[in-house]
C-alpha cells in the first residue's frame, strides 16, 4: 500500500507519523511565550495555520511573512515556512528555513520534532532517531515526538523500543485511535497477537467510523473463518473499502468460491477503474478456470494501469513459456518484475524456468540458487534447484536437495522421484 507523508512540522498540524494515512488536519491554537513574544505576530501565525490546514498556499505564505516582518525570530512562523514549503515539495525552502528554525530555537522541542520529521521522510533515520530522543527529553509530555520516535525504533528494527515509546503515547493520550492503532500493528510485528487485536479494537471502538483497524486484523488473520470476520466488519463501516474488498476476494478465491470472488473484484474495478491488483486477481481467477486467454488479458489490463506490477509481468512471463513463445518475451517480462523485487524468491524461480527454456542451464543455476536462498522453506523452489543441477551435471547436489525435501508436505512427488532416478 502507498505510504502516505504526513505534515512535516508538528509544532503545526496534528499529524500522524509517515506508516499510516493522516487524517484531515486541523489548525491549532497559536503559541505564547519566549517563542512568540509578540501578540499581532502570533495572530498572524494563526492565520496562517489555518491557511496551511485549507491547503491554502499563498494565503498561508502572505500570514507567515507578515508574522516574521513583525517579529522575524518568531519560530513558530519560520517552523510554518517550513511546513509550507514541505507541503509545495519546494526542498530548497524547506532546508532553508529548517534552518533559521534552528538557529532561532535549537532546543525548541518543535523545532527538534520537525528536524526529526525531516530526518524520517528523507530515509535519514539515524539521525531522525537521535533528534527525536532529544525532542522526547525536551518535553516528555508532547505526543507526537513520542509516536515518531517509536516509528524510527521500528524502521531501525529496534521492536522492543517501539512498543515501549507508543505505549507512552497511549497513557498520554488513551483516547487516540491513531495511537492504538499504531500500537495494535506495532505488537503484530512483535509477535504479540492476542495484544495486538485488544489495541486495535480499542481503535475500532475510538474511531467508529473508520475500518482500518478492522483491516489491519484480517491482513494477520490465516483462516478464511478469522478474516472474514473483521472484513464483515471493516465494509459494514465503509462498504467500499479498497482492501477490505481486495482481502475478500482474496479469501473468495482461497475457497474456491469463483462466482463469488468474480463479483467482488467487478464491483472493486467499477469503484476503483484504475487500481491494477484487480485485474491481476482476475487473471488469477481466470488461470483456475482454465481461461487463459482471458488471464492474459486481465493481465495486460494490470499493466495497462501498472506497467511494472510485479505479479502480473511473472505470470505473463510463465504463460509465454507455456505457450511456447520466444523465451526472450518471457525474459523481457521477468527481469522487469525483478527490477520491482529483486529479493523475491518467486520471481528468482520465474527467471530461473526461463533461462533453462534459453538453454542458459549456468545462469538458471545462479537464479535458482538465489531463490532457495531468499525462500528456504518453499520445496517447489528446493525441488527446482535440484532439477537444475541435475541439468548441471551435479547428480550427488541434486540428489541431496530431493532427499532433504522428500517428506515434506505438498512436494511433487512425481517429479521428485524423477530427480531422485536420474540422480542415481
Amino acid at each position: 500500500m502507498k505510504r502516505h507523508l504526513a505534515p512535516l512540522a508538528l509544532a503545526l498540524l496534528a499529524a500522524l507519523p509517515a506508516a499510516a494515512a493522516p487524517e484531515p488536519s486541523q489548525p491549532v491554537a497559536p503559541r505564547t511565550g519566549a517563542a512568540t513574544p509578540s501578540a499581532s505576530s502570533d495572530e498572524y501565525y494563526a492565520r496562517g495555520v489555518q491557511a496551511l490546514s485549507a491547503r491554502q498556499y499563498a494565503e498561508a505564505r502572505k500570514a507567515f511573512t507578515e508574522s516574521l516582518r513583525i517579529n522575524e525570530r518568531n519560530v513558530m512562523a519560520r517552523l510554518g515556512r517550513v511546513e509550507l514549503s514541505f507541503q509545495t515539495q519546494n526542498e530548497a525552502d524547506t532546508k532553508r528555513w529548517l534552518k533559521k528554525a534552528e538557529e532561532t530555537a535549537p532546543n525548541n522541542v518543535h523545532v527538534l520534532a520537525t528536524l526529526g520529521r525531516y530526518h524520517l521522510t528523507h530515509g535519514q533515520v539515524d539521525k531522525a532517531e537521535n533528534v527525536l530522543v532529544r525532542a522526547v527529553e525536551a518535553d516528555p509530555k508532547q505526543v507526537q515526538p513520542m509516536v515518531d520516535l517509536a516509528e524510527a525504533h521500528a524502521r531501525l528494527g529496534a521492536l522492543d523500543k517501539a512498543l515501549e515509546r507508543l505505549r507512552q503515547a497511549a497513557q498520554l493520550a488513551p483516547q487516540s485511535a491513531q495511537i492504538q492503532q499504531l500500537l495494535g500493528t506495532t505488537l503484530l510485528r512483535n509477535g504479540k497477537p492476542v495484544e495486538a487485536e485488544a489495541a486495535l479494537l480499542k481503535a475500532a471502538e475510538l474511531d467508529p467510523q473508520s475500518p482500518m483497524a478492522f483491516v489491519i486484523l484480517a491482513q494477520h488473520e490465516r483462516t478464511a473463518a478469522g478474516a472474514t470476520k473483521y472484513i464483515d466488519q471493516a465494509l459494514k463501516r465503509a462498504p467500499q473499502n479498497y482492501e477490505a474488498q481486495m482481502l475478500r476476494a482474496y479469501w473468495q478465491l482461497q475457497g474456491k468460491d469463483m462466482g463469488g470472488a468474480r463479483k467482488t473484484l467487478d464491483d472493486v474495478m467499477k469503484q476503483h477503474p484504475k487500481a491494477a491488483e484487480p485485474w491481476v486477481r482476475l487473471g488469477m481467477l481466470a488461470t483456475a478456470e482454465g481461461r487463459n486467454n482471458d488471464a492474459k488479458a486481465a493481465y495486460k489490463s494490470a499493466l495497462d494501469r501498472d506497467p511494472n506490477h510485479p505479479i502480473a509481468l511473472n505470470n505473463l512471463a510463465m504463460m509465454s513459456l507455456s505457450t511456447g513463445e520466444n523465451p526472450s518475451v518471457a525474459e523481457g517480462l521477468i527481469r522487469r518484475a525483478l527490477r520491482m523485487l529483486p529479493n523475491s524468491g518467486a520471481l528468482q524461480d520465474t527467471l530461473a524456468s526461463v533461462l533453462v527454456a534459453k538453454q542458459d542451464v549456468r545462469g538458471a543455476l545462479t537464479a535458482i540458487q538465489l531463490a532457495a536462498k531468499l525462500d528456504p522453506r518453499d520445496p517447489g523452489i528446493q525441488l527446482h534447484l535440484a532439477e537444475i543441477m541435475l541439468l548441471n551435471g551435479d547428480k550427488a547436489g541434486a540428489k541431496r536437495v530431493a532427499e532433504a525435501i522428500k517428506s515434506t508436505p505438498g512436494v511433487d512427488q512425481p517429479r521428485l522421484q524423477a530427480v531422485l532416478r536420474k540422480a542415481g
